[in-house]
Formats: structure tokens, sequence, C-alpha cells
């Protein structure tokens, strides 16, 4: 009977200890926030007897029951930073236990990217990366309708093995922290690409309020990606609301750019829901969405302007990023290094309090009106605004008709003064409000002016839809036509004809809906004093830094031996006149020296010129800051060659470059523009760099064919084409073609263009 009882008890004994189970959380290698009384819990057999003992302390707390639910908990007390130390929880020994400061880092993609995805600047850590004081916990992707007990992930050491795999702003956010407080640093990553703030939020939070449940409604599915309301919550954060917390990170916004009015109310409520579940005001520092060219008309502007209205709301932080940005058609900046830094900065000195830091970027406090100008006042100035550059660029003011124009300002210390010449009575200013705006005012301390307007005007922000348009919008001889948008206002030019009985060197007319259209009279009406009436293959591009519009233009040389050239002109106002600079920029022979295209390159800011024809290549080479020469040391490169394709290339002209998902769009034209044989059509080719190499259409899609308009029964020899948007972001191509009843003359067409699968697809 003896050995019965005896056995009997060493079999309780062994399973009392054998049946505890810890969420992953807590684990090996873990970081408990540092003074602090923090939870360690789990699961077992109903009552379960548990006992902890920590070794920093070598305290053993009472002895808890796992409760009829077999759930128990324990609170225990962390002293200062410190480790590696051990818990042990019945017979399971945790090692390598450090105490520190533990935040959660979450969002959407450009908080998940990490070296995998090609990073250099974290890449370049990877060789220095073991900081045994940096630890690792990536919370796995999942999603449920109801909240989770459980998430799938480990603690792990920052090192090269680690490293790669793990959020770039988190790593450098918590490499600062742990360098400059000498603490250990846990780090938790729970974030999706392309999730929205609505999935972070509890569903239960989101259905009491109807603004919300109507934000939510408009999260549309997008892959394996949650879209229903707390899914991501239920099963990535709520599993660790009981794991101590010193705050949060959280970068995200783009997946909510089309609901930006009630982004503010959207990340309130996520805020305190997280605050609420765990228990205390945790800090939220977020990273404001950066600069980039989306396809609907101000959507990023919007966001941007909502995550500024969020620092109403208590114990958050914002960091600027318009300067962080090297291109406007990457939704991913890759500049990880400082975003993180930024985030660290607010850390230090709100949360850690940190004296004489420098961490909030300039942000606008109010204006004044005087007469003609405009007195914007900035807080955080710190030492006082800089420009950098000539002129500040993306600032804009309007009078009482709501049209805004470009300002030439000046700072002083903290404030911003502002003229127009088009605006005597200013009632408005913008900077920086716009899709891929990008300012050029900083503190001294280097830190961007955040964004701003201070109308509350509607600003347009629908989806794109294709605008009715019947072609031709100009029935007459308006051939190698140029279309920019400039306030209100669309511009078109096209080569030197008669118009109305009186000869025209650059045609202009005008539009405010690219249906109905006017013609304005000659945009360079003085001519060139090098060339003769010949002008044709007008390119116009603004220059945001001169104020200028510059003109480069196709036109016979009135010198002996010299053919076609390539001539500048410049001026104020879109609408011209514009002056030439007295001299071609290239003199060349017969045909093979024209039909210019410039562009200032949206990755590099370089100021590039395309151009060719005549069985030759088409050709790209830097310009001088002036547009005026093109850059010393520089040389013509050939970007695209004829006679690739089977039709339409006997001859390839009429560049034009458009840049958006990444690629430069080479658009051009081939074989024969005019007369009684013409036989035109559009072709396009591509790059990731705007010196090539380009590939064609043909050569993507196997088809040997890079055609993308050409000839049907209505038009004959379409071509020579410009690529726009209107002001809602969407994307047009304008070209010439021949009636085919009446082949006299090259009428002006407007067509929708989309960009589908990585190439451009004409909607007729």
């Amino acid at each position: 009977m003896r050995t019965c009882l005896v056995v009997g008890l060493l079999f309780m004994f062994i399973t009392s200890y054998s049946n505890i189970r810890l969420p992953a959380v807590l684990g090996n290698n873990m970081v408990l926030q540092q003074r602090s009384e923090v939870k360690l819990w789990g699961w077992g057999e109903p009552n379960e007897k548990v006992t902890v003992t920590t070794s920093w302390d070598n305290k053993t707390y009472p002895i808890v029951t796992v409760t009829g639910n077999a759930d128990w908990m324990v609170m225990i007390g962390t002293p200062a930073a410190g480790g590696p130390y051990s818990i042990r929880i019945n017979d399971i020994l945790l090692s390598g236990v450090l105490i520190g400061e533990v935040w959660i880092c979450g969002g959407q993609s450009n908080m998940e990217m990490c070296g995998k995805w090609g990073l250099q600047d974290v890449r370049a850590e990877y060789a220095t990366a073991h900081l045994n004081g940096l630890r690792f916990f990536h919370v796995a992707k999942a999603s449920a309708p109801e909240s989770q007990r459980d998430c799938t992930g480990s603690w792990e050491v920052c090192d090269s093995t680690s490293l790669p795999a793990f959020s770039a702003v988190a790593y450098f956010f918590g490499k600062q922290l742990y360098t400059s407080l000498h603490v250990p640093i846990g780090l938790i990553q729970s974030c999706w690409s392309g999730s929205s703030a609505e999935v972070w939020t509890p569903e239960s939070v989101i259905g009491r309020d109807p603004v919300l449940t109507q934000a939510a409604e408009k999260v549309l599915p997008n892959g394996q990606v949650p879209y229903l309301p707390g899914y991501a919550y239920n099963a990535m954060i709520a599993p660790i609301t009981n794991y101590s917390l010193a705050g949060a990170i959280w970068y995200q916004g783009e997946n909510n750019t089309m609901t930006a009015g009630v982004y503010p109310r959207v990340f309130a409520a996520m805020a305190d829901s997280w605050r609420k579940a765990w228990g205390r005001d945790l800090p939220f520092y977020y990273v404001q969405v950066a600069p980039f060219r989306y396809q609907l008309a101000n959507v990023g502007a919007l966001m941007r302007e909502a995550q500024t209205k969020c620092l109403a709301i208590p114990n958050t932080g914002m960091v600027v990023t318009t300067d962080l940005v090297t291109d406007v058609g990457n939704v991913h900046p890759s500049d990880k290094h400082d975003v993180g830094q930024r985030l660290a900065n607010w850390a230090l000195a709100e949360t850690y309090h940190r004296t004489g830091m420098v961490y909030r970027s300039p942000l606008f406090k109010g204006v004044t009106m005087e007469k003609d100008r405009v007195i914007v006042y900035v807080d955080h100035a710190g030492e006082g605004l800089v420009i950098r550059g000539k002129e500040v660029v993306e600032l804009y003011i309007a009078g009482e008709d709501r049209i805004f124009h470009p300002a030439r300002a000046t700072v002083d210390h903290d404030r911003i003064i502002a003229r127009s010449a088009e605006v005597p009575r200013p009632v408005a200013v913008r900077y920086g409000f716009g899709n891929a705006a990008i300012g050029n005012i900083f503190s001294k301390e280097g830190l961007p002016l955040g964004p701003f307007r201070t109308d509350d005007w509607p600003v347009e922000n629908e989806y794109p839809s294709v605008q009715a348009i019947t072609n031709p919008v100009l029935n007459h001889d308006f051939p190698d036509p140029t279309i920019i948008r400039a306030g209100n206002k669309y511009y078109g030019y096209a080569t030197n004809s008669v118009v109305e009985g009186k000869y025209v060197h650059i045609q202009l007319a005008s539009s405010t809906d690219l249906v109905h259209w006017k013609d304005e009279g000659d945009a360079l009406s003085a001519g060139a004093v090098w060339a003769s009436k010949d002008f044709w293959a007008p390119h116009v591009v603004y220059d945001p830094g001169m104020k200028k519009y510059v003109m480069y233009y196709s036109a016979q040389s009135n010198m002996e031996g010299v053919g076609k050239c390539i001539g500048v002109a410049f001026a104020d106002s879109a609408r011209g006149s514009f002056v030439d600079m007295g001299m071609p920029l290239i003199s060349g022979k017969a045909f093979e020296d024209i039909d210019p295209c410039a562009i200032i390159d949206p990755k590099s800011g370089k100021k590039l010129l395309y151009w060719g024809s005549d069985h030759r290549p088409i050709q790209v080479q830097e310009l001088n800051d002036d547009w005026k020469g093109f850059k010393p040391g520089s040389a013509p490169k050939p970007v695209l060659y004829p006679g690739q394709e089977g039709k339409y290339d006997r001859l390839i002209e009429g560049a034009w470059i458009d840049y958006a998902n990444g690629f430069y769009y080479l658009y051009y034209s081939g074989d024969n523009c005019c007369g009684p044989a013409a036989n035109y059509a559009v072709m396009v080719a591509r790059s990731k760099s705007p010196f090539g190499p380009f590939e064609r259409l043909g050569q993507n899609n196997l088809s040997g064919s890079s055609v993308i308009l050409e000839k049907n029964a209505e038009w004959t020899a379409p071509g020579h084409n410009s690529i726009f948007r209107d002001e809602k972001g969407r994307v047009y191509i304008a070209y010439h073609a021949f009636q085919a009843e009446k082949p006299a003359g090259r009428v002006l067409m407007i067509s929708p263009l989309v960009y589908e699968k990585g190439w451009p697809v004409i909607k007729l």
C-alpha cells in the first residue's frame, strides 16, 4: 500500500511539471521591460500549481494555480536593465533573459522591408551586426476572426543571420536606442505589407463607430492580406498584449489613402485600443508617408495632412520623410536608416527625457496675409529655417479665385515670407501639398518642414475614370503635339502652320477640360535669328527652381551647310511668348538631330535631353542646369535603334519619356510621318535607368511588335505623341493623325492611357 502511495505521489509530481505551456513570446533570449511589474502567463491543467523563480533576485513567487479555463498568470518585478538572467517556471528554464526596454514595431510594407528586400543601408550593417543586447521577436503573419491566445515567433539575438529578415526601420530604431541608452533593447515586429489600419484595430471598436465602419467597408481584398476589421489585431497583436512594453513605432498609411479624411479617427481608435489592451498610455511614434506618384490625384497629400492631424492625439510623434525620397515612382523609399534614427530621437527625447535633442520637424503654426504677401509662422524651427537650393520649391499661393501659383519666398528664422506676381491679394498658401511634392525648406539642424495647406477647400481625389473625349479635339493641322498642365489650364504646342491665314512658328492652344480647345496664336512669336520658317516638334518642361518654362524644338538652320537643328527658348509662363536663346543647341545634318524631349530625372534630379531620327538611334545626354548646353564631360548615349521590328521602324523618332511605376517609358514613332505614303505608329520601350538599356515591348511579350497605337478605319498614321496627366492624376496620350477621308492635315487626338502589368495600354 505504501508503495502504491509513493508511486501515485511521484506521478502527480511529474505531471504537475509536465503540462505547463508558455506563449511563444515568453522564451529564451527575450527582453523584459525594466523596473516594471511584468506578466508571465501560460496554460496548464486545471488546478495545476505553478512556481516561478527569477535569477536576478533568487526570488520564488507565491505558487499560483491554473484556473478552470487552463490559464495562469503571475506578476513579477524586474530590476534595472541588465542580464543575462534566467527564469524557472516549474520544469521550464528560460535562459539568456535580458532586462531593458521593449518596443513593438507595426505597420505595412515600409515597416516590413528588410535586408532581403535589397535594402543597401541595412545590408551594410551585416558585418558588424552582432549586438547581443539587441533582440528581435518577429510575429509571423496570421489573421483570425476571433482574438487569439498565442502567435508564432521566437526571440533572436541581432546578428548577421537574424538581421536580414528583420524590419530595417525597427533595427535602426533599436540600434540607436541601444547605443544611446546603453541598455538591452527588445523589438517585436508585427506588420503586414499592404494592410490597412482597420485590420489592426479590434472589430468591436470599428463596429461601434459608423464612420469607422464605413471606412472599413472601403478596404478591398488584396491577395492574402487581411482586409476585414480586427483580423490582424486578433492574430498578431492580441496574443502579445500581456507582454510589457515601453512603446510603439508605426509606419503605415499608404493603404488608407482612399479614406485619408477619416484616418485621424481610425488611428486614434487603433492607438486607444492598444493602450487599453496593454493597460498603459503607450507612446506612439509614427512615420508620415513619403512622396509618391499615386495614380489618384492628391490622395498622398491628403494622407500626409491627416497624419499631421494625428499629432493632436496625446503622446504621439511624427517623423517627416519628404527629404528621404529619391524615386517618387517607388512607394518604398530605400532610406530606412534615417527613418529609424528619427523615430529613435523622438523616443529618446519624449520617452527617455534626453535633453538637447533635435527631433521635431518644423511644422506649420499660423499664417497672416499682408496686402500682396503671405507670412507663414513655423513651430519647431530650431536655430532657424534655411532653403536648400537657390529658391523655394513646392510653395504655392492663391487668391479668391482658388488658383494656385508658384511663389517666391524668403525665410527669416521661424517665418516664411512669400509672394507671387500673379496673386496680388493672397488668401491661401500650400507647401509640399501634392502626391509627389518634395519641398526644400529645412531647419538648420537638417529636419524638413512638414507639408501643409492653410485652406480647407475641397480637394479632388476620386477614383480615375475615362473622360469622354471626342476626337479630333482640334480639327485642323496641329502636328507633333506636346500638352502640359499649368495652373487650371492645359496648353498644347505644335509644329508651325498657317492658322486663319497667319503663319505661326510654334502653334499654341489652350483648354480647361481637354475637350474644348482654343487657338492662342504663336508660342514663339519672334522665331529665332538662326533659323528659317520651319519650326516643329516642340517640347515644353517647367523648371521649378528657375521658375521658367523651357521649350526645345526643331528648326531648319539659316547657316550654309547646316541642316536641321535643335533650339532652346524660355518663358515665364506656359502661355509664352518664348524667347530663343540666340543659337541652336545642336547643329545637325539632314534629319538626324531633331525631335527633342527634355526631362528632369525624378530619381537623380539631372536634366536630360532625348532626341534623334533619320535612320539613326534615339540618344540621351545630360544637360547643364541652365538648359542651354550639355554637361561638360557628358556624351550622347544611344538608347534605341531602328530596324528591330517588322514594321513602322524604318526610322524611329518623336522620343517622349514618361516615368511611372519605377520605369522610364520611352515612347517613339516610326517609318514615315507625312505625305501620301504616311505610315506611322506609336511604340514603347522601358528601362529602370534613364540611360537604358531599354527593353522593347515586343521583346518582353515575345510578339516582336512594340506597337501600342496604329492606324484603323478612321485614322491613319497616328504618332509623334506626348504623355501628360490631368488634375485627377489620369494619364493621357496626345498625338497627331490623318483622318482617313481628309488626309490633308494632321489633327490633334487625345486618348486615355493606363499602365497595366507594367506596360501602357491606350483606351481608344
